[in-house]
């Protein structure tokens, strides 16, 4: 029963991630005449939070997944691809744009992200 229990604990957080993921794609592709305008630079931390939120939910994924080889590497490199992907579709969106600034803070958010889901996972294990 432990193994059952287990795959449909990965399945559920695969589940969740793609989910995340697919809310991320369409908050990207909506115009930008049908978003809140943010104050200042708040829009990097958005992207910063979204893109540690995508990592973290990959890298547990993973593990409940029994992948054990470079986790935060591809969980980290999955959430960037995806980030940049993202960007370069947005150029199409009509009022967005993609900027480098918006991919250093997905990059940055992405790595810690990953690096918090290692810790807590390493932390849960000890």
């Amino acid at each position: 029963m432990g193994k059952i229990k287990a795959v449909i604990s990965s399945w559920v957080f695969w589940f969740v991630t793609i989910a995340y993921m697919r809310a991320v794609f369409y908050l990207s592709s909506r115009p930008a005449t049908e978003m809140f305008v943010l104050p200042g630079n708040f829009d990097k931390a958005l992207h910063f939070g979204v893109y540690a939120g995508l990592a973290f939910l990959i890298h547990i994924s993973m593990k409940k997944s029994s992948i054990k080889k470079n986790v935060f590497f591809i969980s980290v490199s999955l959430a960037v691809i995806y980030g940049v992907a993202n960007e370069l579709y947005q150029m199409r969106v009509p009022g967005r744009d993609a900027s480098v600034a918006d991919v250093l803070a997905n990059c940055l958010g992405a790595f810690l992200g990953g690096y918090s889901a290692g810790f807590i996972h390493t932390k849960k294990s000890v």
